[in-house]
């Protein structure tokens, strides 16, 4: 797995976060 990937991974989890987060305060 190169490092690339890695990185565009933990980017795509720490966005998904943000929006649940979000969702939950709007809730």
């Amino acid at each position: 797995m190169s490092l690339h990937n890695c990185s565009e991974v933990v980017l795509t989890c720490y966005l998904k976060m943000k929006i649940i987060r979000a969702a939950l305060k709007m809730s």
